[in-house]
């Protein structure tokens, strides 16, 4: 027998996995036999010690025992580790029990020891209840070397074989048994993976063999192998954390998983809900529970399209759109049973006192006028209002422009064109600095120019335009956060690659139905122009005319108001920019004018820039030197020096010069706000009375 043989046969007498022993093989010359070699098998059992009846026999046999506190080491030959192995009595020693991980502790292999106080006793003598496995006295070494010699001189059966991979015939105890009922040598085991669970040798690809922790599992031990859905390696340890029903490993638990606030259980967190109401997490198991307990429940999804009739509606346009209202100061639990189940109630961040969010499914034509008069009639029935703090949003649908980038700068050149008379028919609250909400709804004049929006750009550069990034790589990487700075302008198009919209956050909170429905009318017949019968010479006049009247009426004829639509349309203007005193847009002439003026503030500033450049540059070096970072290229720290001399230049000009427009020819931030300060100032000692359901003033 060889090593490998020798140690799999002695694993399974001790009743311990081969793993566990550690064999060496030496070849002894000795002149007394005729320079004949002689093959030690050394058999190493760490951390463990062998049973006392082996040590006997080795001891007995001559050979070499080595004991320490890590460690129990047996030499023997060859010759005298299979007399044990084929010796008749030897089934007396061992407890019959399958070599299996499973239902073993390596640490405590099983054994039996005999009793040093009993009798040596013969094998004939013992009973049949003496025989059953850990119910009986093995017989003592000695009887058992006592019959070694007879037993060899009679020699043993001879069983051989064929190698099942070359074919060589040999003894079957010198071969290898495989899954598969056959025999191979121990040139040939290379072929076939040994199963970690019951140390069995099967064919690699034919015997459906699994790995886990780099170990390999038969068919029938597949079972203790288990996959993490999370990082998709497998595993065969029992340290892994279930969460309904899945195994994750303990590395991914911490950021794939959380406590679920209903259960009091772990949940993947892609079935996470977090409640809008309490801020807590649940899973979707107990979100709907939760939901009816909190009051608010979301849109549901996918979400129902109520596609209505265009002879009974006074929209022109069947696009599907989907409208947020924001309200505050109202009731909730009369509410929750009031609303239909096809609307969302959401609660926002940005409101205050009882403030809430409807969300409206998408619907075209009569379908939205009914469901926005429904909706509206019930928020004010149950006491909610439209604040200063609310907003409406609108969310038309972009599946047809989605990919293409000409149809969004035209919608996007429309709107920064003409939005100035949109502010006009909106309160101060929507386009003043001074307002809470300025962030939420900015002109695009603010951080934009009308000129990078060309109508031959192309995808990337329109996409980094949009976002302000430098490379096309971080503009896709903000497209799929809902959150993203470039959301908060009155035209969002952000949304358009993050849902698939085209969101307007340009009007003021309002829970008047006929408010609601005109603004849907005005914007959507803006988008359907955009789309369809965009004219680059007639947007072009809108963006070089002042804010005015006569820019107005060209609005109302080229977007084919009705003359109610006008009237409304009017007297909003009237309320809230009377005269269009308030010019947002100040008209070519101005606008070429300050802008010579900013080219002169920026010339000025990049030459106390340059000033200040081999300063920067210097101090830069000297200190990357002593940080001892030689790994900087040289553009990073041109980089560096190039910011600094920024800020130098900064601490040095008046504060004034680094406040510049993006553009010359829109009012200014100060302006606006000095106008809403005497405009709430005429409001506080004139206070118009108001029938709507909204604060006055809205």
């Amino acid at each position: 027998m060889n090593g490998r043989q020798i140690k799999r046969k002695l694993a399974e007498i001790l009743g311990i996995s081969s793993n566990a022993l550690i064999v060496f093989t030496t070849n002894l010359s000795t002149p007394t036999l005729g320079e004949e070699l002689i093959k030690l098998i050394t058999i190493n059992y760490n951390g463990n010690d062998f049973p006392s009846w082996l040590i006997d026999f080795a001891e007995n046999a001559e050979s070499l025992i080595e004991e320490n506190i890590t460690h129990t080491r047996i030499t023997l030959s060859a010759q005298h580790w299979e007399d044990i192995f084929n010796h008749p009595l030897l089934p007396t020693f061992i407890t019959p029990r399958p070599i299996s991980w499973a239902n073993r502790n390596i640490s405590s292999p099983t054994t039996i020891a005999y009793d040093e106080n009993e009798s040596p006793a013969d094998l004939d003598q013992l009973t049949a209840a003496m025989r059953e496995p850990l119910d009986f006295v093995p017989p003592r070494p000695e009887n058992l070397l006592s019959n070694l010699a007879n037993i060899i001189k009679r020699g043993r059966p001879k069983v051989y074989t064929n190698c099942l991979r070359c074919g060589i015939r040999e003894k079957k105890q010198d071969l290898i048994q495989v899954s598969l009922g056959e025999f191979v040598c121990s040139s040939c085991i290379e072929g076939f993976n040994e199963c970690f669970n019951c140390c069995r040798y099967f064919l690699t690809f034919n015997e459906g063999l699994i790995t886990g922790n780099m170990h390999s599992y038969c068919g029938n031990c597949q079972s203790r192998v288990w996959t993490c859905p999370n990082c998709d390696i497998a595993f065969d340890t029992d340290e892994y954390v279930l969460a309904q029903g899945t195994k994750y490993c303990r590395s991914c638990s911490t950021r794939a998983l959380f406590n679920c606030r209903g259960c009091a259980e772990l949940a993947p967190l892609n079935r996470r809900y977090d409640c809008p109401t309490c801020s807590y997490r649940f899973c979707r198991d107990c979100q709907r529970e939760h939901s009816l307990e909190c009051g608010y429940r979301e849109l549901p999804e996918p979400p129902t399209f109520f596609k209505g009739k265009p002879e009974n509606s006074q929209l022109p346009f069947g696009r599907f759109v989907g409208i947020e209202i924001e309200a505050e100061k109202g009731e909730l639990s009369r509410l929750v049973k009031k609303m239909p189940s096809y609307v969302g109630i959401v609660r926002d961040g940005s409101l205050h006192d009882k403030g809430i969010e409807i969300v409206t499914p998408p619907a075209n034509y009569d379908e939205v006028e009914r469901i926005v008069k429904d909706v509206t009639a019930i928020l004010k029935e149950n006491g909610f209002k439209g604040t200063v703090n609310c907003g409406l949003h609108l969310h038309f649908d972009a599946g047809d422009i989605i990919k293409d980038h000409i149809k969004i700068v035209q919608i996007i050149k429309t709107f920064y064109a003409m939005e100035d008379i949109l502010y006009s028919m909106l309160p101060p609250s929507r386009w003043s600095p001074d307002s809470d909400r300025k962030n939420y709804c900015q002109r695009l004049s603010e951080d934009y120019l009308y000129k990078s929006f060309r109508k031959e750009i192309k995808k990337g550069d329109f996409e980094k335009e949009w976002y302000k990034t430098a490379t096309v790589r971080q503009a896709n990487g903000r497209k799929h956060h809902k959150y993203d700075e470039s959301r908060y302008y009155g035209l969002n198009i952000h949304s358009i690659f993050y849902r698939g919209t085209i969101e307007l956050r340009y009007h003021s909170g309002t829970v008047e139905d006929y408010k609601i429905i005109n603004w849907v009318n005005i914007t959507s017949r803006m988008i359907e122009y955009a789309i369809n019968r965009y004219k680059q010479s007639e947007v072009e006049w809108f963006y070089n005319t002042e804010t005015s009247y006569e820019k107005f009426k060209r609005f109302t004829h080229l977007m084919d108001f009705p003359s109610s639509l006008k009237d409304y349309m009017q007297n909003r203007i009237n309320k809230f920019n009377p005269d269009f005193r308030v010019k947002f847009n100040m008209g070519k002439v101005l606008r070429e004018k300050e802008r010579r003026a900013l080219t002169l503030k920026r010339r000025k500033i990049e030459k106390a820039i340059d000033s200040y450049y081999p300063a920067a540059l210097k101090k830069v070096k000297e200190d990357l030197r002593n940080q001892g970072d030689t790994r900087q290229s040289p553009r990073r720290i041109r980089q560096y020096a190039l910011n600094l001399a920024s800020e130098m230049a900064k601490k040095n000009l008046p504060s004034d010069l680094f406040n510049l427009p993006v553009d010359g020819g829109f009012l200014k931030n100060k302006d606006l706000e000095m106008i809403r300060f005497f405009m709430e100032k005429g409001r506080e000692m004139v206070t118009a009375f108001d029938n709507s359901a909204d604060e006055p003033g809205l």
